[in-house]
């Protein structure tokens, strides 16, 4: 996938702890936070800085993904090369949904789409613009 033109700057993380019903949704400043060279492995380290529910900070991510398509279809993207700059696989502004260790993206793209459906004020937020 080609991103965008430009450095990344805006993003929004879903973080989830599903064994303790736990989520949040975090704004990473990319490069003001981190810098121009971002890679997926600096979003990564830095989501744990951003999150304010303690079992968030401490859980261990193995990777990012997108959004089921809304009609249940999962997203082949997954994003778990820590190596690979940010700028050429992620869109500013885009949503993406952290991995935690032990669960599949499948699984909390489920999630996610759960808590939506249930939460309109959260995906009333997550729809806007600026």
């Amino acid at each position: 996938m080609s991103a965008h033109n430009g450095p990344l700057s805006r993003i929004f993380i879903f973080l989830l702890a599903p064994t303790e019903k736990l989520f949040e949704c975090v704004r990473l400043e990319v490069f003001a936070d981190i810098g121009i060279n971002a890679t997926v492995g600096d979003i990564l380290d830095l989501i744990p800085r951003k999150a304010t529910e303690p079992a968030l900070v401490a859980q261990s991510l193995v990777g990012l993904c997108r959004r089921t398509d809304g009609g249940g279809t999962a997203s082949t993207t997954i994003l778990t090369n820590r190596n690979q700059r940010a700028a050429e696989c992620i869109n500013n502004g885009e949503l993406l949904i952290a991995i935690p260790a032990g669960f599949t993206a499948v699984r909390c793209q489920s999630l996610v789409d759960r808590i939506l459906k249930q939460q309109p004020k959260i995906r009333k937020l997550l729809q806007r613009t600026d």
